[in-house]
């Protein structure tokens, strides 16, 4: 839909697009993997991961695909060094 129904102050003419979530942690970053890497366009198995605050995996092909969410970023952006 247009910014402009949403009230949303950019240009007027842009384009405001949305995902769908495919279900609970797997969201709609994982759709966009899935439309930029293709998987569902191989033959071959694949499995392509991505890596953020939460991990997202997808493993398939043509035939079908299978996603899972774990979580990642967390524990590790949250952490803190100490010098001795």
């Amino acid at each position: 839909m247009k910014a402009r129904d949403l009230n949303i102050l950019i240009h007027p003419s842009a384009y405001v697009h949305v995902l769908p979530v495919e279900a609970g942690f797997v969201g709609a970053d994982n759709v966009g993997v899935i439309l930029s890497e293709e998987p569902y366009n191989r033959d071959e198995m694949s499995l392509t991961i991505d890596v953020g605050t939460n991990g997202e995996l997808v493993l398939g092909n043509r035939g079908r695909l299978m996603s899972c969410s774990c979580a990642t970023g967390p524990a590790s952006k949250a952490a803190r060094f100490r010098r001795a």
